[in-house]
C-alpha cells in the first residue's frame, strides 16, 4: 500500500500563517512495496472551490520544496492543497492539506504603546502589564487573528487564557534591524466582550545581556492587532493606542534570563493608568516569525535528593538542562521559597563558580492554600536545584525543559551503553543551547550565539534534528549584521570586546558559509542556499581580500582555537 505522509507547506505541517508569495510543498512516500520510487507528482492549490494552481502532471521524483508557481496569494486567507503521486510501480496515492496566508507585506495599523517611563539600567522593574477590553459588534465571528510583538518579551492572554504557550517572544534578534511579530489562532478565545492582556518583561532588548543593560531600548513596549472575521463577510481590526492601559504592580517583581525570576503571588495588578505612543525613533522594523517558537518538551522528575552543608536540600534531575522548575507546595501565606540553580555537584559543594556573574535564582512568594509555580520569563541551564524556604512546608519539585520547537529526527540504539550515552549527550547539547538561538552555553552570563560554536555543531544538528526554520531565522540576523561581509563573533552581535569587530575571523566567520550548507547537506534544501547567497559570497570574497597571492591567511585577529 501506498501513502503519503509528513505532508508541509513552508516547513510546516500546520501550514499557518505563511509569510512568503512563494510557498513550498513536501512530503514523505511510505510503501511496503519494494525498490519503490516517485515518478510524477502533481499539485493543486484551491481557495475554496476554485483551483488557482495547478502544476500538472511532472514527471519527478522530486518532494521536497516544490515551490507554488501560481497567482500572487492574499493576505490573511486559507487555502487548501492536495499532492497526487504516481510511482514506479503504478501506483497512485493522494493526500490533501491547507496552509493560511499571514500579512504577506501587510502594514500595521496598530502603534506600539508603553508606559511613558524609561527602563531601569539594573534590571530591576517588575513586569509591565498591558490591557484593553473590547466589545464587539453583534455577528458571528467565524475566524480571529492576533498579531502581537513586544520589545522586550511578552505573554498575552485574552481573559485570563494564554493566546500561546511559547516562551520569550518575540525571540531575540538584531533589533537595531528588526524584531519579529507573532501570529496566533485566538478565535475560540473571542466573545462580544473580552479584555486582552500583555504581560511584557526585559528580556534580551532590555535586560541583561553579555555585560549590558537596555541594550536594544531603554523603553518596554507591546504592539498587537486583531482581526476578527464576522459570517456576513466584514471584519473588524483591533488595535493597540493610547486607549490602552497599563500597570507595574505585576507578581512579577522582577525578571532576567541572567538572574532569574521574583514572583508575589500575593500582588495582583490594580492601578492602571494610560498608556502613551511609543516615540517613533524607538519603534522597531517588524517582519513575520522566521524561526520556530520556544516551547516546554519534557519534564524531569528528581531522581534523588542531596542535602548541602548548609542544611538546605539539593535536588537532582539526573541530566543537565535548559529550563526551569515547577514548584508544587502547601506552604502558608507569605512564605518565600527560594531556588538557586547549579551543573555540578564538585567536592560535595553546590557548585555555581562557573555561573560567574549569573544569580540563575528563583524566588517565590506564597499566598497559602497551596498552590503550583513556574516562572515563564527565565530559563537557567542546570542539573540540580537547591531550595531554602522562610519556613518548613512541604515542597515538590519537578524539571521543565525548555528548547526551540525542533523536531528530533535521530535515534541510536547499541549494545554498548556509554555509546548511547554519547549521543544521548549530543542530542540533550542541541536541546540546551537551542533556546531561540544556537547558544555557546544555557547557564552562566553569556549563552550568545557564538558563530565558532555553531560552525563546527551544525552539520551534526541538522542530522540530529530539523533545524531548518530554527537556522533560517539565525541566518537572516547574521546577514543583517555584516559589515563589508565580516561576520561578528556572535549573532546576534552584542559588542562582545565593547568595540566594533572590523576583522574577519576563521572558524567563526565561516559560519556564514558552513551553516546554511550543513542544513542544505542533511534536507536538500536548495532554497537556503540561495536566501543565504549574497551573504555567502560576501564573507568569502571578504576573506579573499585578507590572504595574500597564494591565498593564505596571515594576520588580523585569531581565536587561535
Amino acid at each position: 500500500m501506498l501513502r503519503i505522509t509528513s505532508l508541509k507547506c513552508d516547513y510546516r505541517s500546520d501550514g499557518l500563517y505563511i509569510e512568503t508569495s512563494k510557498p513550498s510543498f513536501s512530503w514523505i512516500l511510505e510503501s511496503d512495496g519494494e525498490n519503490i520510487t516517485q515518478k510524477s507528482y502533481r499539485i493543486a492549490v484551491r481557495n475554496a472551490d476554485k483551483v488557482i494552481w495547478d502544476s500538472g502532471i511532472l514527471q519527478s521524483d522530486k518532494s521536497i520544496h516544490v515551490q507554488y508557481e501560481g497567482d500572487r496569494l492574499s493576505p490573511l486567507t486559507r487555502y487548501s492543497y492536495d499532492v497526487t503521486v504516481t510511482v514506479s510501480n503504478g501506483e497512485t496515492a493522494c493526500a490533501e492539506g491547507s496552509f493560511e496566508t499571514g500579512r504577506l507585506g501587510m502594514p500595521f495599523d496598530a502603534k506600539f504603546i508603553y508606559s511613558g517611563n524609561v527602563n531601569k539600567s539594573d534590571c530591576t522593574e517588575p513586569v509591565h502589564i498591558f490591557r484593553k477590553t473590547f466589545t464587539l459588534r453583534d455577528r458571528k465571528v467565524i475566524h480571529a487573528v492576533m498579531f502581537a510583538s513586544a520589545i522586550g518579551i511578552f505573554e498575552a492572554d485574552i481573559d485570563g487564557i494564554p493566546v500561546s504557550d511559547e516562551f520569550f517572544a518575540p525571540g531575540n534578534t538584531n533589533a537595531f534591524s528588526h524584531i519579529q511579530y507573532m501570529e496566533y489562532d485566538v478565535t475560540s478565545l473571542i466573545k462580544k466582550n473580552f479584555t486582552v492582556q500583555a504581560c511584557v518583561a526585559n528580556g534580551w532588548q532590555l535586560g541583561r545581556v553579555d555585560n549590558k543593560t537596555n541594550y536594544y531600548s531603554d523603553k518596554r513596549g507591546f504592539i498587537c492587532e486583531i482581526h476578527v472575521f464576522y459570517d456576513d463577510g466584514t471584519k473588524d481590526v483591533l488595535i493597540t493606542d493610547d486607549t490602552w492601559e497599563w500597570s507595574d504592580e505585576s507578581p512579577v517583581r522582577f525578571a532576567d534570563f541572567y538572574d532569574g525570576e521574583t514572583y508575589d503571588a500575593n500582588i495582583s495588578p490594580v492601578n492602571f493608568k494610560k498608556c502613551v505612543l511609543l516615540p517613533k525613533d524607538d519603534c522597531k522594523k517588524l517582519i513575520p516569525r522566521l524561526g520556530v517558537p520556544v516551547k516546554h518538551h519534557e519534564t524531569l522528575n528528581v531522581c534523588n535528593i542531596l542535602k548541602d552543608p548548609d542544611g538546605c536540600n539539593i535536588y537532582d534531575f539526573g541530566q543537565n538542562f535548559a529550563g526551569v522548575v515547577r514548584i508544587r507546595t502547601n506552604a502558608p501565606k507569605g512564605t518565600v521559597i527560594t531556588v538557586t540553580h547549579a551543573e555540578l555537584i564538585h567536592g560535595g559543594v553546590f557548585f555555581t563558580e562557573n555561573l560567574c556573574t549569573a544569580k540563575a535564582t528563583l524566588k517565590y512568594i506564597c499566598k497559602g492554600g497551596g498552590e503550583e509555580f513556574m516562572p515563564r520569563f527565565t530559563y537557567m541551564g542546570f542539573r540540580y536545584a537547591k531550595v531554602h524556604v522562610s519556613q518548613p512546608c512541604d515542597i515538590e519539585l519537578f524539571g521543565e525543559v525548555l528548547y526551540s520547537d525542533v523536531e528530533i529526527l535521530s535515534t541510536f540504539n547499541s549494545s554498548n551503553a556509554k555509546i548511547n550515552r554519547l549521543h544521548r549527550n549530543i542530542i540533550w547539547s542541541g536541546k540546551g543551547n537551542f533556546v531561540d538561538i544556537p547558544t555557546d552555553c544555557p547557564q552562566r552570563d553569556e549563552r550568545l550565539g557564538w558563530t565558532g560554536d555553531i560552525a563546527v555543531f551544525a552539520s551534526t544538528a541538522a542530522f540530529n534534528m530539523d533545524i531548518s526554520l530554527f537556522m533560517r531565522k539565525w541566518l537572516y540576523d547574521l546577514e543583517s549584521e555584516q559589515k563589508d561581509g565580516v561576520v561578528p563573533f556572535t549573532i546576534p552581535d552584542v559588542n562582545i570586546f565593547d568595540k566594533p569587530q572590523k576583522t574577519p575571523t576563521a572558524g567563526w566567520s565561516d559560519a556564514a558559509c558552513m551553516v546554511p550548507w550543513a542544513v542544505y547537506m542533511s534536507t536538500g534544501d536548495s532554497d537556503i542556499l540561495a536566501r543565504q547567497y549574497e551573504s555567502m559570497k560576501a564573507w568569502v570574497n571578504c576573506e579573499k581580500s585578507c590572504c595574500n597571492d597564494n591565498l593564505i591567511w596571515e594576520d588580523g585577529f585569531q581565536f587561535g582555537d
